[in-house]
Order: C-alpha cells, then structure tokens, then sequence
C-alpha cells in the first residue's frame, strides 16, 4: 500500500507541475504573439492569418512556434520566395462565437 500512495504521489506532482507550466505559458505566449502581430508587414508579404484559442497560441508546445500555428508556417514558408507573416488573433478560452464577435473583426 505504501508503494501505491508513493507512486500515486509521484504522478499527482507531477500533473501539479506542468499545469503549472501550462499557465505559465498563457500569459507567456499570448504576449509572444501580441508582439508579434505588431511587427509591420511587408506588402510583398504572404500573410497567415491564425483564429482560434489556446491550441492557435500553442499552449502546451515548448514554444510559441512549435504550436501548430508556427509549424504550419514554416511549412508555409518551404519554397516559398515571400516572407510568410503570421497574424496570430487567437486567444486561449476562445469559443466560436469569440472568433466571430472578437477575432475576425481584428483583420
């Protein structure tokens, strides 16, 4: 029985911790992205528009760009002579009607 509440007690830290990390990535990645959509576009750019909520932000990827969002990008970006420029609307929470009300109206 001690074995069991040990181990049970090892994955229950465990999981502790990386929500912790996950939260910690909310604010983290949401003002990567914010930054990032301030950067100015060029006209000759190809621009990428991402909607959605926290798997838009890549919540859970170890970083930003390693969200299906960025990786989609550099795919993108594969033969191509354009910049890719990626406009990140997204916002960790989001609904549907987030997207329509809130999202769209930003580009």
């Amino acid at each position: 029985m001690k074995i069991f509440l040990a181990i049970l007690f090892v994955i229950l830290v465990f999981f502790a911790a990386r929500l912790g990390e996950l939260y910690t990535q909310l604010a983290r990645y949401q003002k990567y992205w914010t930054s990032s959509n301030l950067e100015d576009i060029n006209k000759h750019d190809f621009v990428y528009v991402a909607l959605g909520d926290s798997a838009a932000q890549g919540i859970g990827a170890s970083t930003p760009l390693k969200g299906y969002v960025g990786l989609i990008a550099e795919e993108l970006q594969k033969g191509r002579e354009k910049d890719v420029k990626v406009i990140n609307l997204s916002k960790s929470g989001a609904k549907i009607a987030d997207v329509l009300q809130a999202q769209l109206p930003l580009y």
